[in-house]
């Protein structure tokens, strides 16, 4: 086809185009009129006629249908052609209008297009040409001028009347046309009457949050307005609160979903509304890790719905939050607001290390509500607490340097460390370097005990000095680092000798006043026990009340002994700490371990054997057997007394001696001050006051000395036997003097004299110092060998009464009862009795001077008595077999006594030889020809034995070993015992006798020596 061709079929195309157009103006215009017509129509029907379910879904029916009909008929249609979705009219139509529109052209417009189809695919140049003339004749002509759009006017007079209409009734009555749409609209909603009154609800906007209440107010506005409200949600209705005549209330409880509710009242119901119920963002859950510090050694947890924690510090906090139409949610933590981390939908999380207790509010949010509600829980952070420690220190009681402590540590984790510290503290107040030791401690515990042993002897310590010392524990924080605590700071002090010495002085005293405490308790004891005898004799049987005294006795008795035990372990422990800081005579040592031994010796086995069965047989006990308890309770009683007695004499005795070895040593120790203090006023740079403070000081400590050596003099005299001591007057008023002297010269800067007036004070303490040595040593000497001498005698008084009593016993054996010279048996006993009695005497002397005689060697005289005094009333009674048996008792503890004090007497002699240096002078027992004194122990011993069996036998209701059912202790198996034993002791006479005659030999050899002197 030619180019116009082409032109001619774009005009038409044009043509076309606005064809449609104008259809569809023309058809807006009229489906416009047509609906806004219809609808009012309807509006108004409906309005006026308030018809039925029925009749307003026949009106939105119809209404629908005429909607639809015009829109598809006169807008929809013209659409589709215009935008050629559906093809519209052809070419041929279009000519055809467009020919009758131009009159000049008629049907040329037409032909031309049928010629153009007719040559299509022809070559005849002639049709051709034609064709293309009569084209360039039509090209000219304006197709679309055909359709005028102005002449679509005269259809406004069907669209603008009810427009106008229902702008009109819109504005002077909108009712009309809401009310009526409305109830067309909701046809399918059954509406009632309208009442005479109007519902006016006050809230402004129907409107809550989830779960949350919602008052609802409403007002009614008419002149008859019902007394009674309701409101009705889904057919339930319910009387609403009135508030006053016209105005009402009525609560929706905490609504999950929106609520549709209307209204109602005399019959009248409003229109339905709706309480829109708005998302309430809530934490339906959550979970809690926790991440404890890992030197607790406590494994991680996990917790639900957990808030308020109970936690370590630093223990991190893992939150996870499971929500509900939650958009935001935010924790409030102290005074900063973190927005926590979303993980989906309706999961956030968040974490935070605690290092101090806080509070956290959580809190979320959505597009409804900024706030919704919050949830307060509380973070306890139990901080890791400071170590703590606890230990006790005790003294050796045997050397107060030597210290053992036992402490605990305690911490809520465990420790990393435990370290004892300590300093020392020089008297001119200067410290050394601080030294610790560590101590092995468990880490991981939270209390452990421990024990530290501490040896202050390795420090050298010299009196005046100190030490300052105490535990430090750390704990295994691993948050804030180690913390430590230390334990008391204690300070030990070495004592000075001044202090020393006071403090031994008092200690003494105390000593010796509880010493005396219990020699009176046991006089007490002693008073007691004869008023209950003399009790007994007139009764038959015991009675409650002599069961009371015995009672009262047994607690006398217990009571004693733990005096006893008190005062052994306190001059133990006093013993202990002197020799510990003073180094005394070795002689010293040795007595003070003697009378500790007497002390522990003092209650005698024996008597608590008796006190033991007293207490057992208490109950069931007869008078005989308590008259006979009491009278062995009454030997023992003396006893008791007489040791108490002599370990008083002895600890004063030896009380003086420490007391003057301190002496003599405090002032050894002041010379060498005050030489020292000589020389250094010689020279000239001295200061002269601190020189003469130093002087005052030394004229105080001599001030001091003085006091001692007038309190060693009391000491002296307290003694039973005082020692001979010399007169130190002229001394002391010569180094006062010498002092005084010195003094005055610093204070007039005469130097050179007052370093020569020190000096010579410096020796006179000397000389008085070894003044002093000298009188002690004498002391000792001759007190010894006064002592050698005494017992010496007692030795051979005791033999000599013991061969007497032996000879006594055969001339017994002998003789029959009926024959006269009976009585003079009877009355050698007796006077054998009084030789004994006087030994006695002597010995106990004899023991309150010489430690080294043991306690049994007493208790063994109170034997020999007893017996002795037992068999002559035995032989008054002419019981000679029971006087042989306690003549027998009587020899055998003349043997042990011989012996016992033999011995002693070689031990003294030994000490005597050893501090004279001569070692290898002769001992009694040293030569192989004279008898052992071991031997005659082991031979006495076995005897002994056999006596203590005999003893037993002749108790009443005893038997003796072998003894056949009836034998009494006079027939011949007694006898028979006696008559072996009676072999045995004349073997240990013989042996004594040469004993005896050694003893003599070596008096003999002592006097020659002493007059060769």
């Amino acid at each position: 086809m030619s180019g116009d061709g082409n032109q001619l079929l774009q005009k038409l195309d044009e043509f076309i185009r606005k064809y449609y157009l104008n259809q569809l103006i023309r058809g807006a215009l009229l489906t416009t009129g047509l609906l806004v017509a219809s609808f009012l129509a309807f509006a108004i029907l409906e309005y006026y006629g308030r018809f039925g379910i029925t009749g307003r879904t026949i009106f939105f029916y119809a209404l629908l249908l005429v909607s639809g009909v015009a829109l598809a008929r006169w807008v929809i249609g013209p659409l589709v052609h215009l935008y050629n979705i559906r093809p519209g009219i052809s070419y041929d139509e279009a000519a055809t209008i467009v020919g009758k529109h131009f009159s000049n052209i008629e049907d040329r417009l037409l032909n031309t297009l049928q010629l153009q189809r007719s040559v299509a695919g022809t070559n005849s140049e002639l049709l051709l040409a034609s064709i293309d003339q009569r084209i360039t004749e039509l090209k000219p002509v304006p197709f679309s001028t055909a359709i005028d759009l102005k002449e679509n006017k005269q259809f406004l007079r069907y669209a603008l009347p009810p427009l106008l209409l229902l702008l009109l009734i819109l504005a002077i009555a909108p009712s009309l046309v809401t009310e009526g749409t409305r109830r067309i609209v909701n046809h399918r909603t059954a509406f009632e009457n309208l009442a005479p009154f109007l519902f006016n609800i006050q809230n402004e906007e129907l409107s809550t949050i989830e779960l949350q209440d919602f008052e609802l107010v409403v007002s009614l506005d008419g002149k008859e307005v019902p007394n009674d409200l309701y409101v009705e949600i889904d057919g339930k209705r319910t009387l609403m609160n009135k508030l006053s005549a016209a105005k009402f209330s009525y609560v929706f409880h905490q609504p999950r979903e929106n609520v549709d509710f209307r209204l109602s009242g005399n019959g009248y119901n409003s229109s339905g509304h709706e309480l829109k119920v708005l998302p309430k963002p809530s934490v339906v859950g959550f979970d809690v890790a926790l991440a404890f510090p890992k030197y607790i050694n406590r494994p991680n947890e996990n917790r639900q719905n957990s808030g308020d924690l109970l936690i370590p510090e630093g223990t991190r906090v893992n939150w996870n939050f499971n929500t509900n139409k939650t958009d935001n949610l935010s924790m409030v933590l102290g005074d900063e607001t973190v927005e926590l981390n979303r993980n989906g939908k309706d999961n956030f999380s968040f974490s935070e290390q605690f290092r101090k207790s806080a509070e956290y509010t959580i809190v979320g949010s959505n597009e409804f509500l900024i706030a919704g509600d919050s949830l307060r829980y509380t973070v306890t952070v139990v901080p890791d607490l400071y170590p703590s420690i606890s230990v006790v220190g005790v003294e050796d009681s045997l050397n107060p340097k030597r210290m053992y402590f036992n402490g605990q540590v305690k911490d809520d984790y465990g420790f990393s460390s435990l370290v004892f510290k300590f300093k020392r503290l020089n008297e001119d107040g200067s410290s050394g370097e601080e030294k610790d030791v560590t101590i092995a401690v468990s880490k991981n515990q939270k209390s452990e005990t421990f024990f530290h042993y501490w040896d202050l002897t390795e420090l050298g310590l010299e009196p005046g000095d100190a030490v300052e010392y105490y535990f430090e524990v750390w704990d295994n924080d691993g948050v804030n680092g180690s913390k430590s605590s230390r334990s008391e700071t204690i300070t030990y002090r070495v004592a000075t000798l001044n202090e020393l010495a006071a403090e031994n002085d008092a200690k003494s005293e105390q000593l010796k006043q509880e010493l005396s405490e219990t020699l009176k308790m046991a006089n007490e004891m002693k008073k007691d026990l004869d008023d209950l005898q003399k009790d007994l004799l007139n009764k038959k049987n015991l009675d409650w009340e002599d069961k009371e005294k015995m009672k009262q006795m047994l607690q006398t008795q217990k009571a004693l002994q733990k005096k006893m035990d008190e005062i052994q372990q306190k001059s133990e422990q006093k013993n202990s700490k002197m020799n510990e800081m003073m180094e005394f005579d070795p002689k010293l040592v040795e007595k003070q371990q003697q009378l500790e031994k007497l002390f522990e010796e003092v209650m005698s086995d024996e008597m608590k054997k008796l006190f033991d069965e007293m207490e057992k047989l208490m109950e069931e006990m007869t008078k005989e057997k308590a008259q006979e308890l009491l009278e062995d309770i009454e030997l023992s009683n003396e006893d008791l007394e007489k040791e108490l007695d002599r370990s008083l004499e002895l600890f004063k005795q030896l009380e003086f001696e420490q007391k003057l070895e301190q002496t003599m040593e405090r002032l050894e120790e002041l010379a060498k001050d005050q030489e020292k203090l000589s020389e250094e006023t010689k020279n000239k740079d001295a200061d002269n006051q601190e020189l003469s403070d130093k002087q005052e000081k030394l004229n105080e400590e001599f001030e001091d000395i003085k006091k001692d050596i007038d309190d060693l003099e009391k000491k002296n005299e307290e003694l039973e036997t005082p020692n001979k001591m010399e007169d130190f007057s002229n001394e002391e008023e010569s180094v006062s003097d010498s002092q005084k002297e010195s003094k005055e010269q610093l204070d007039q800067n005469q130097n050179k004299k007052a370093s020569d007036s020190q000096k010579k004070a410096s020796d006179q303490m000397k000389n008085m110092a070894q003044k002093m040595g000298n009188m002690m040593m004498q002391m000792q000497a001759q007190g010894q060998q006064e002592d050698m001498e005494a017992l010496r005698q007692i030795v051979e008084n005791l033999l000599t009464l013991s061969f007497d009593q032996e000879k006594l016993i055969g001339n017994l054996k002998q003789t029959n009862i009926n024959d006269p010279k009976y009585t003079d048996l009877a009355r050698e006993q007796l006077k054998l009795k009084d030789d004994s009695k006087l030994i006695e005497d002597s010995l106990y002397a004899l023991s309150k001077r010489v430690p080294q005689i043991e306690t049994i060697v007493n208790r063994e005289i109170r034997s020999v008595n007893s017996n002795m005094k037992k068999s002559i009333e035995k032989m008054a009674d002419r019981k000679t077999p029971e006087a042989l048996s306690r003549q027998q008792f009587a020899l055998t503890s003349l043997n042990n006594l011989a012996l016992l004090l033999s011995e002693t007497v070689q031990q003294m002699q030994a000490a005597a030889a050893q501090a004279a240096g001569s070692g290898s002078c002769s001992k009694p027992g040293s030569s192989s020809e004279k008898p052992s004194a071991g031997a005659m122990r082991k031979l006495q011993e076995q005897m002994n034995k056999q006596m203590e069996e005999m003893r037993k036998g002749m108790q009443p209701g005893g038997k003796q070993q072998g003894q056949k059912p009836g034998m009494s202790p006079g027939n011949r198996g007694m006898s028979k015992q006696l008559a072996q034993m009676a072999a045995q002791q004349e073997a240990l006479r013989n042996m004594a006798r040469e004993y005896e005659k050694q003893l003599q030999k070596e008096e003999a050899k002592r006097e020659k020596a002493v007059r060769a002197r």
